[in-house]
């Protein structure tokens, strides 16, 4: 396993702080009476989805979670103190928390692509909170726009593959409402459900602690083919 190597001021300065912490954002945000989370009672799968696409399902049933409304107070003690299961994820665009957003000054000057799209899919940055319970992992999956991660609170370990692997991760095709997500579960691939996991190279596997910045570039077209998976029965 490596370390990130790749050091940020604008980092730093918010680690010094001493906010960011689970206790400090149950206390900033003890007016959100509820925020919406996801809970995994068993799997610690989560899955991302078009949040704001009525049209798509959503992230329930298939990967064994569930919605949840929880006081914000609540959800980070939890995250703090707990062990999970339950695991617990949340994100949401800090824009829609500006108690949070003022806490990070000099975001915008965080290396972007010029191909970073905001929610809007206008072309800007925009800034975005995750927290989740420890041992919640998200589905491989792969970004259109370009990341720029900054960790401040406990660990986050990123598995990453080089674009050609995405016929090895078996991804749902660009029709289907999971499109850019894996198919596979890279700690328990199946090879008679998903033959071509065989040929999955070992992945760089990055862990981020406090203060530590990862950026990946956005991958615009990773599947030429529009439907590789021979398996017509994506699960």
């Amino acid at each position: 396993m490596r370390r990130a190597e790749l050091a940020s001021e604008v980092a730093a300065t918010w680690l010094r702080s001493g906010k960011w912490t689970p206790a400090w954002l149950a206390g900033v945000l003890q007016h959100q009476s509820e925020l919406q989370i996801k809970v995994g009672a068993e799997d610690r799968h989560f899955m991302y989805v078009g949040e704001r696409r009525p049209d798509l399902i959503g992230d329930v049933h298939a990967c064994g979670t569930r919605r949840e409304l929880m006081p914000a107070r609540e959800l980070f003690e939890a995250i703090e103190h707990h062990a999970a299961p339950p695991f617990l994820y949340f994100t949401s665009p800090l824009s829609q928390l500006p108690e949070l957003l003022e806490a990070a000054p000099g975001w915008e000057t965080l290396p972007w692509g010029s191909e970073t799209r905001g929610p809007s899919g206008a072309a800007a940055p925009w800034a975005q909170l995750w927290a989740a319970s420890a041992g919640a992992i998200t589905q491989a999956h792969y970004d259109v726009a370009d990341n720029t991660f900054v960790q401040l609170s406990g660990e986050k370990e990123f598995w990453i593959w080089p674009p050609e692997a995405h016929l090895a991760l078996h991804l749902f095709p660009d029709s289907h409402p999971r499109s850019r997500k894996a198919q596979l579960d890279p700690e328990a691939a199946d090879a008679t459900r998903h033959p071509l996991s065989a040929a999955l190279p070992p992945p760089v596997r990055l862990l981020l602690s406090p203060g530590d910045v990862l950026r990946l570039p956005g991958n615009h077209n990773p599947n030429p083919n529009p439907n590789p998976n021979p398996n017509p029965n994506p699960n």
